[in-house]
């Protein structure tokens, strides 16, 4: 039910920044991506604790796609909305586990994945400009952020080199709604009379904690690379 609500809000919104009659844009994109989280103590937590949390997380590799809906109000300004799903978190270095005795049976390694299932309605203004004739666009602005889904997945690793992967939900003190701020510097590497291809480096940050009430605040943040083709 969620997800049809958060569905039919971004086409009311994209309905309302885009219902003049002027030409517009849509089309799909794809992004790769690299994400972690942003660590700061709050008051109750102290740094050292943070510092270990920095030192023992990593990137996790991830992916977002978005139908993208793009409307031009000058001819350097641009809107855009659209609608997507996007998967990040974080990984955990490999840790070793040391055992009173030898027992094969245990692991000897075991390493953390928390992972998110996020849908994501952005609402971007893009300033277009040229260099060498090439067009390239600044876009910045908000993406509303719903988390309907996150995993843990710990990973054991055993002497005999196999692992076993447990999977559960953690939806513990999690923050559903939230916001990010979002960056990207963009290129139009092919543009024809129907239709254009783009490229985009970007990140992407939470402005508020994944977490609630937790002594520690977690903001996820990614980098990616957006590829993506607009129809006209």
């Amino acid at each position: 039910m969620r997800i049809k609500l958060a569905f039919f809000l971004a086409l009311f919104l994209i309905d309302s920044l885009f219902a003049q009659n002027r030409p517009f844009e849509v089309g799909v994109s794809i992004m790769p991506l690299i994400s972690n989280n942003l660590l700061t103590a709050k008051s109750s937590a102290s740094p050292d604790i943070v510092r270990f949390f920095q030192d023992n997380e990593t990137n996790l590799f991830g992916f977002a796609m978005n139908a993208v809906v793009r409307k031009p109000i000058t001819n350097k300004i641009s809107m855009q909305s659209g609608f997507g799903f996007s998967l990040e978190g974080n990984d955990s270095k490999k840790r070793n586990v040391n055992w009173a005795s030898p027992d094969p049976s245990l692991p000897i390694a075991i390493k953390l994945q928390y992972i998110h299932y996020n849908l994501n309605i952005p609402v971007l203004i893009n300033y277009h400009f040229s260099v060498f004739k090439r067009p390239f666009y600044v876009q910045t602005g908000l993406v509303g952020v719903y988390n309907f889904k996150r995993i843990s997945k710990a990973i054991s690793y055993f002497s005999s080199k196999s692992s076993v992967t447990t999977v559960s939900e953690d939806n513990l003190d999690i923050r559903r709604i939230n916001l990010s701020t979002s960056l990207g510097l963009g290129m139009d590497i092919i543009n024809k009379a129907g239709y254009k291809v783009f490229i985009q480096p970007n990140f992407d940050i939470n402005l508020f904690s994944i977490h609630q009430e937790a002594p520690i605040s977690r903001r996820l943040y990614n980098f990616g690379l957006i590829m993506g083709v607009l129809f006209r």
